[in-house]
């Protein structure tokens, strides 16, 4: 573990020595940890105890102060203390696979890692309230509802809370990224394999010209089409999500992005050739231009976003930003000793929001300035509704 008085300078302290900690949290006076087969206490972050609890051999993967008490929990055991040093264990078996858990001041939830929510009023006697089973790879708000695709399946959504899921479809549909122009959808998958729907919950497999593995899909207002873009830089396009072409750039990299301003495509990926970063230009779709800069080397690139006249560009140990997609300046450089990576960036109409691998968010209205939180759990991916 780490601690810190000022967020800048970090000093290392060991918690239990050859065990793995999962998870940890903050309350009632204590820190709590939960790691494999121990929860560890502390009153000030640096010197740690291991209180009696109940012979757990069990890993646990969430710890909180919920409501009136600690909460442990991980795959099918469950432990709770009042006091942080007396802890009583019982099992959540046959739910297994249990992962994080909160309460609302009267009520507790643990939720596990398929999506199976178990509640309780007393931390005693648990019920099984849902088991929303759906694994995500992709989301957008299309101004109306929000649209998930993930593996064989569709969900949406008018809030982010209830979800009405299409489960059960193509045996092939596992698309990486899905957009929509207002009109139809369209979501990309390995193989070349593309798929629209009118209304998000029926898809139908269109003919892309490719076989190659589409990463990213954009709807250019500006230019009217689709562009989608994958391995071997794969660019293709289309103006209805039916019909597509494709353009041979005559290189053999990966895209894994694309994103537009008003006047530039901009796409960007991973040279498989020099390891470094790649970065392409187009204003017609057509005829794309590679932009060479010294801040593309020994990195590689993860997303990028358009808002408030500018790009950002999520690297693996950076945040960059371009008014035109061609000068680019290093915003934020992450701290490499973490082992935090920046993965996925987005504009919410006042600000982005990037996320990394290891649960921290940063924000920024000007790109300069930027606001990092942490939510405790990895990210893979992000979006934003009007609100």
């Amino acid at each position: 573990a780490y601690y810190s008085s000022n967020l800048l300078s970090w000093t290392e302290v060991i918690v239990n020595a050859g065990y793995a900690s999962y998870d940890i949290s903050w309350g009632n006076g204590l820190f709590i940890v939960a790691g494999s087969g121990f929860v560890a206490t502390s009153m000030d972050g640096i010197t740690w105890s291991h209180p009696d609890d109940a012979g757990n051999t069990n890993q646990l993967f969430g710890v909180e102060w919920v409501n009136d008490r600690y909460l442990a929990v991980g795959e099918s055991r469950l432990l709770s203390s009042l006091d942080g040093v007396t802890w009583t264990s019982e099992s959540l078996y046959p739910v297994t696979g249990m992962r994080t858990l909160t309460g609302n001041g009267s009520d507790y939830l643990v939720m596990g890692r398929d999506g199976t929510i178990l509640t309780s009023n007393n931390a005693t006697n648990w019920d099984q309230v849902s088991s929303v089973r759906f694994s995500v790879n992709d989301i957008i708000w299309d101004g109306a509802k929000f649209l998930a695709v993930g593996n064989r399946l569709a969900a949406t959504s008018l809030d982010g809370l209830d979800w009405s899921v299409t489960e059960g479809l193509d045996s092939y549909f596992y698309p990486k990224a899905v957009s929509s122009n207002g009109s139809i959808y369209v979501a990309v998958a390995s193989q070349g394999r593309v798929y629209s729907s009118l209304d998000g919950v029926a898809w139908t497999p269109q003919t892309s010209g490719t076989t190659d593995t589409l990463e990213d899909i954009f709807w250019s207002t500006t230019l009217g089409k689709f562009f989608a873009v994958g391995w071997n830089n794969a660019i293709i396009s289309s103006t209805d999500g039916i019909t597509w072409n494709s353009v041979d750039l005559g290189v053999t990299d990966r895209f894994v992005a694309i994103t537009s301003s008003d006047t530039l495509l901009v796409a960007v990926g991973l040279s498989f050739a020099s390891g470094n970063g790649i970065i392409y230009t187009s204003v017609d779709g057509e005829t794309w231009t590679s932009v060479t800069t010294a801040l593309s080397e020994g990195t590689y690139y993860n997303d990028i976003a358009w808002g408030g006249g500018q790009f950002v560009l999520s690297a693996s140990d950076k945040l960059l930003t371009s008014q035109d997609g061609i000068n680019w300046t290093e915003s934020l450089q992450i701290p490499v000793n973490s082992g935090t990576v920046s993965e996925f960036v987005t504009w919410d109409g006042s600000r982005f929001v990037v996320t990394t691998n290891l649960g921290t968010i940063y924000t920024s209205e000007d790109t300069v300035n930027w606001n990092p939180s942490v939510v405790m759990t990895s990210l893979d991916g992000i979006v934003a509704n009007d609100s």
